[in-house]
This record gives structure tokens, C-alpha cells and sequence, in this order.
């Protein structure tokens, strides 16, 4: 269960063991479920109960240099650890039933997977870790993994884009492209025929 004050306009929620909440007059306390509740009610979760914050603070000159050494880039947000590289994006969110973080990956390769409830089109990577460079560690192993093997890349191509979508019409533009330069080589095949036939006249 996570709680807030039905007098304050934050809209922060608490844990039930944050001295911010025991300090809460009982008839002014308002509570929800789950985090992905409060979450869509457009409350956050109070910096003393994401420790996720509190870790990220502490580490953050590290974290900053691993970033600059391998290509990525991270910043804290109200909810969560956004990290960014040329190729996608992940974020470390705070995890309520492990009382600590998970991972998640924008990925399009795997369309079927199960989306986590706040974050549309992000999956599960099934990762967690007590320390957040961890994460860093993981992430930039996971893109040495594609490099030696291509095959996973070649498994969007198999999947037919959606019409309408960028790669739609780029996946378009390119088969007008194919056409036009198989209508020019049929011509050029027709005229360099014809211009044999006539010097064997």
C-alpha cells in the first residue's frame, strides 16, 4: 500500500513504514494499492521511499563517467533512471514487490512481449540489480551481445511494418526505388540487345 495527505497539493505517495506518513493525522490519509495506481493519479513516490534516488545520487559522478567511456547517457527522474545510446533506450524503475529496481528496454524486435504498465512500449528485461553501475554493465554488454550476433537485427526485418508507421513508409520508398532501378536496367538490357542485333546486320 502506498499513502498520501489528502490536505497537501504534492501529491507525493509514501510507504507505509515512512516517518512522512506515521506523522499523518488519520483522518487526512488517502491510499492506493500499487504504484502504477498512484502513478496514473499523477502522484510520485516520496524521495525518503525511492531509494532508487537515494542510490542514484551517491554513485552519480560514476555513473556520469562509465556513461562518457561507453557511449550512453542517464539522467534521474520522478520516476526512475532514464539511460540513453544511439541504438535505444532503458529505464531503471523502482520494483514495489522487491522492495528495490528493475530493468526495461524499448525494444521493437519483440513486439509480443508483455509492456510494463507505466512505461508503453517497454519490456521486462527480468534484470535487477542492488547497484545501479550493475545495470550500466549489463547494458552495454547487451549491445556487445547484437554486435557478434546480427541475426537478432535480422529478426525486424522479418517483421512486416505497421502501415502508416515511419519504417512503413521507408520500407515503401524503398521497394519504388528497387522498381525504378529494375525498369532502368530492363531499358538499358533492351537497347544494348537492340544495338547488337544491328551491327550483326
Amino acid at each position: 500500500m502506498f499513502y498520501f495527505s489528502t490536505k497537501s497539493r504534492r501529491k507525493i505517495v509514501h510507504c507505509g513504514n515512512c516517518h512522512y506518513h506515521r506523522a499523518m493525522r488519520s483522518g487526512t490519509i488517502g491510499s492506493f494499492e500499487t504504484l502504477v495506481e498512484a502513478y496514473s493519479s499523477g502522484y510520485r513516490l516520496c524521495a525518503h521511499c525511492d531509494a532508487l534516488s537515494n542510490e542514484f545520487y551517491k554513485e552519480e559522478s560514476e555513473l556520469e563517467k562509465y556513461c562518457s567511456e561507453n557511449g550512453l547517457s542517464i539522467h534521474l527522474s520522478k520516476r526512475g533512471i532514464w539511460v540513453r545510446s544511439s541504438r535505444s533506450e532503458w529505464r531503471i524503475i523502482y520494483d514495489e514487490n522487491r522492495n528495490g529496481s528493475k530493468l526495461y528496454h524499448k525494444n521493437e524486435l519483440h513486439p509480443g512481449k508483455q509492456f510494463y504498465d507505466l512505461l508503453n512500449s517497454y519490456h521486462d528485461q527480468r534484470i535487477s540489480y542492488p547497484v545501479i553501475q550493475e545495470y550500466l554493465v549489463y547494458i552495454t554488454g547487451h549491445y556487445y551481445y547484437r554486435m557478434l550476433h546480427p541475426l537478432r537485427t535480422a529478426l525486424r526485418e522479418e517483421i512486416p511494418p505497421v502501415k502508416g508507421t515511419k519504417r512503413y513508409r521507408k520500407a515503401l520508398a524503398e521497394r519504388k526505388r528497387k522498381s525504378r532501378i529494375e525498369a532502368i536496367h530492363n531499358v538499358l538490357t533492351m537497347i544494348d540487345s537492340l544495338s547488337v542485333k544491328q551491327s550483326n546486320v
